[in-house]
C-alpha cells in the first residue's frame, strides 16, 4: 500500500475554540486535506484554545510554537520591517527559535507540501525548503488601507491584542493611521513578491483572486471556507420574526464598525418610521467596553453563543450593516445556508454573486433598509422565495464537497510543480 502523503499546515491561530470566519477557513483546509487522503500536521503559532465541540479534525496532529516576543518583534521591525523586507504582520510572528523548532518538526514528519496561513507565516514556509501553498485569505494591504480611512476603529491588532503589553496596544491605537498606511504599502509589495515565490496561491474572494492573478501573471485559486449548517424548519405556517439579527465578534474592527453604524444611524432612521423594528440583536463575543459603547438604544449585545445555529434558528431576518472588510463574510454565507432572509450593504456581499430581490436584499442608507424591511414584512412569501434562492446559491458554492475538490486540485498542482 502506498504511503499516505503529508501536509504541514502553518496556522496563525488554533483553529479550534471560539468560531470565527477565519477559523472556519482554516478548518476547511484541514478537513479537505484529510478527506483527500493526506495526513495533516498543524503547527500553530500561539496558544492552544479549548475546543467547542466543532473541532476541524480530531485526528490532526498539533504542534504549538511561539510567535515573536516583544523584543524579537522590535528587532524584526528595525532590521527587516523598516527596510521593507518583511511586513509588520510578519515581524509580529517571525522568531528564529520557532523556525528552528519548525524545521525539527518538518524533519520528523517529512511533509510533501506545506500550506502557509496568510502572509504572516510565509517567512516560515520559505525557510522549510518544501513546495508550499500560500493561502492569502484576503488582500491585507487593501484591508489596512481601508481601515486607515475610518474615523472610528479599534483593536487593529485583532486577537493579538490580548498577547501584547497594554502600553504597546495604546501606542498602536494612538498611531493607528500612519501604522496602517505604512503596513498597507509594505504588504502590497510583499503580496506581489510572495505570489511569485509560492508554488500555488489561494484567496477566499474570487474578485480579489482574479485581481492578484492579473497583477502577477500567475494563477490564483479561489478557495473560500466551506460551510455546513443545519437546515431550518420550514416556515410556511410560522410568522416571520421581525427582529433582525447580526453575527460577529465585536473585537474585530469591521464588526464593531457595522454595529456602531446600526446604533448611530440605521436604528434611529428606522425608529422614525414607527411601523418597523429598530433594534438589532447581535450574537458574538464582546467585552464590557464594547457594551458601554454599543449596548442599548437600538442594539442588543447577546454575547457569544457556542451553539450559534440553534440561536440563529430563532430569527427570520439577517441584517448585515457591514461597511468595510475584504474577503467573504462567513456570517452572510451561514445566514444564506440557514434560509434566513439576508439584508445587507454591498460591502457585506463582497465576493458573492448575489442579486437584489433575487437572492437577498441590498441597502446603503436607513431609508433603503426601511424599504427592504417593509417589503419583507409586507410580502413574506416573496421574501421566503428570495431566501430559498440565496440558500441554493450558497449550497452550490460553499458545500464541503465543493471545497474538498478545489483543494485536491490545488495540492495536485503544487506537487506536480515540485516534480517538474
Amino acid at each position: 500500500m502506498p504511503q499516505r502523503k503529508r501536509v504541514l499546515f502553518l496556522a496563525t491561530r488554533d483553529p479550534r475554540g471560539r468560531a470565527t470566519g477565519r477559523k472556519m477557513a482554516l478548518r476547511t483546509i484541514i478537513r479537505s486535506c484529510a478527506e483527500i487522503g493526506f495526513d495533516v500536521h498543524v503547527a500553530v503559532f500561539g496558544d492552544a484554545e479549548p475546543g467547542d465541540g466543532h473541532l476541524p479534525l480530531p485526528a490532526a496532529h498539533f504542534t504549538f510554537l511561539a510567535r515573536a516576543g516583544l523584543w524579537r518583534a522590535l528587532v524584526n521591525l528595525l532590521s527587516r520591517g523598516l527596510r521593507g523586507r518583511l511586513s509588520l504582520n510578519e515581524c509580529l510572528y517571525f522568531s528564529p527559535g520557532s523556525l528552528a523548532r519548525l524545521k525539527e518538526v518538518a524533519a520528523e514528519i517529512a511533509p510533501d507540501v506545506v500550506i502557509a496561513d496568510m502572509v504572516r507565516t510565509a517567512s516560515y514556509a520559505m525557510g522549510l525548503d518544501q513546495p508550499w501553498v500560500l493561502d492569502f485569505d484576503d488582500r491585507l494591504s487593501a484591508r489596512y488601507e481601508d481601515w486607515s480611512r475610518k474615523t472610528e476603529a479599534q483593536d487593529i491588532l485583532g486577537y493579538l491584542q490580548r498577547s501584547r503589553p497594554r502600553l504597546v496596544t495604546k501606542l498602536v491605537g494612538w498611531l493607528r493611521v500612519p501604522i496602517l498606511r505604512f503596513e498597507s504599502r509594505l504588504l502590497r509589495r510583499r503580496e506581489l513578491e510572495l505570489a511569485h515565490v509560492a508554488a500555488a496561491c489561494t484567496m477566499v474572494n474570487p474578485g480579489e483572486a482574479r485581481a492578484l492573478s492579473a497583477e502577477t501573471g500567475r494563477r490564483v485559486w479561489c478557495a473560500p471556507m466551506s460551510v455546513s449548517v443545519p437546515r431550518r424548519p420550514a416556515r410556511e405556517s410560522a410568522p416571520l420574526n421581525p427582529t433582525p439579527v447580526f453575527v460577529g465578534g465585536i473585537d474585530y474592527a469591521p464588526n464593531f464598525e457595522a454595529v456602531a453604524f446600526f446604533k448611530d444611524q440605521l436604528g434611529p432612521g428606522l425608529k422614525a418610521r414607527s411601523d418597523l423594528p429598530s433594534t438589532l440583536d447581535v450574537i458574538g463575543f464582546c467585552t464590557s467596553e464594547h457594551r458601554d459603547r454599543l449596548d442599548g438604544g437600538h442594539v442588543r449585545l447577546l454575547g457569544y453563543a457556542p451553539d450559534l445555529y440553534r440561536r440563529l434558528a430563532e430569527y427570520s431576518i439577517f441584517v448585515a450593516p457591514v461597511l468595510s472588510g475584504t474577503g467573504i463574510k462567513t456570517k452572510v454565507v451561514e445566514a444564506l445556508l440557514m434560509g434566513l432572509i439576508v439584508v445587507s450593504t454591498p460591502a457585506g456581499l463582497a465576493g458573492l454573486d448575489l442579486g437584489h430581490r433575487t437572492h437577498c436584499y441590498v441597502f446603503e442608507t436607513a431609508r433603503d433598509l426601511a424599504d427592504c424591511l417593509r417589503e419583507i414584512l409586507g410580502d413574506p412569501t416573496a421574501a421566503t422565495t428570495v431566501a430559498d434562492n440565496g440558500r441554493h446559491y450558497a449550497e452550490r458554492n460553499f458545500a464541503p464537497d465543493v471545497l474538498r475538490e478545489r483543494w485536491r486540485e490545488i495540492l495536485d498542482f503544487t506537487l506536480s510543480q515540485n516534480a517538474a
